[in-house]
């Protein structure tokens, strides 16, 4: 099955770039062809890795992976970051796994279940992500917008999953289409996209689609601490990770359809899930000897109970498509 390349890149990092793009014309199945998206206001990189080509697009996380993608021709896009490297077979597992039906495929590029215990347990108590010994899916997102990860996935298999990482993603390029992926743009409004990758990949579920997650070790991560550098940093983070948090919630589980029924299933997971906070953010308080993180949290509650209610946050399209 033929398949394309979509890079999606900021260069500021030109030689993390090149290695990624040596990694897939090393591919043992080549792609046809491969599209480096270079933000508009960014620097185009000096060299030429091999046949690759460079377009230039809005910034942005979703702006630079929303696209028609009109340059491409193959039937599959294999989107990636400028900082996944690959192992020469992982384009080739991924399409055995488009051959057995998948619509969406993903990588376990955060190794999530190998985290530092340490890790995983703040994870556990500030955002409710939960492993799951027993469990079927790679990834599954709960009505209260939180996620549980498989706990013992074996390496080189694919799990039926809710979500996968936005760093790689293999999409069939008719599912893409069919999702009117442009009606998400809305997160972009945020500097840091928060939840862009969920936003994308659970639609792909949440409409009938196939979606699946390969476990391997042959995909590296080579900047995985820049972004969420970054993000630590921002003295608005408690404020946009609450909102966006709560947004992209409510359009993927609360009230999916436009003008249909709320779910009250998630409306009750998720105040719980925001009453767990507030102890949460109090401890932030105590810990940074700040009042910020629980004036941002309230202020981010606040917010989004008149966004939902008002334009253009209340125009949007369905989420679950009807026609």
């Amino acid at each position: 099955m033929p398949y394309s390349v979509a890079i999606r890149t900021l260069a500021l990092r030109p030689e993390v770039l090149y290695r990624v793009i040596e990694s897939v014309f090393s591919q043992t199945v080549p792609p046809r062809e491969v599209a480096v998206y270079l933000a508009d206001d960014s620097v185009m990189p000096e060299r030429r890795v091999g046949a690759e080509r460079y377009y230039r697009v809005a910034k942005g996380m979703m702006s630079q992976r929303i696209l028609d993608y009109r340059e491409l021709s193959a039937p599959v896009i294999l989107m990636l970051d400028d900082d996944i490297v690959l192992g020469p077979d992982v384009a080739g597992r991924l399409l055995d796994g488009m051959a057995e039906g998948y619509d969406l495929l993903g990588v376990d590029v955060m190794k999530t279940h190998l985290l530092p215990a340490a890790t995983r347990l703040k994870a556990a108590l500030t955002g409710w992500v939960l492993p799951s010994v027993f469990a079927v899916k790679a990834f599954r997102l709960r009505s209260s917008g939180a996620f549980s990860y498989i706990a013992r996935p074996i390496e080189g298999r694919i799990y039926p999953t809710d979500t996968v990482a936005g760093p790689l993603m293999m999409w069939r390029r008719s599912v893409w289409e069919a999702l009117r992926m442009r009606d998400e743009l809305w997160l972009e409004r945020f500097e840091f996209a928060y939840g862009d990758d969920a936003l994308e990949s659970y639609k792909a579920t949440a409409n009938g689609y196939r979606a699946g997650c390969l476990f391997t070790s042959q995909v590296e991560n080579l900047d995985a601490a820049t972004s969420s550098g970054r993000y630590e940093a921002d003295k608005e983070r408690f404020y946009v990770r609450t909102l966006a948090q709560l947004l992209t919630w409510h359009r993927m589980l609360y009230r999916p359809t436009a003008g249909g029924r709320p779910s009250l299933r998630a409306l009750i997971a998720a105040a719980a899930r925001q009453a767990w906070m507030l102890p949460v953010m109090a401890g932030a308080c105590v810990a940074m000897r700040s009042t910020r993180p629980m004036r941002s949290h309230l202020r981010a509650l606040r917010d989004f109970c008149r966004e939902v209610r008002r334009p253009p946050f209340s125009l949007l399209p369905s989420y679950i498509l009807t026609e």
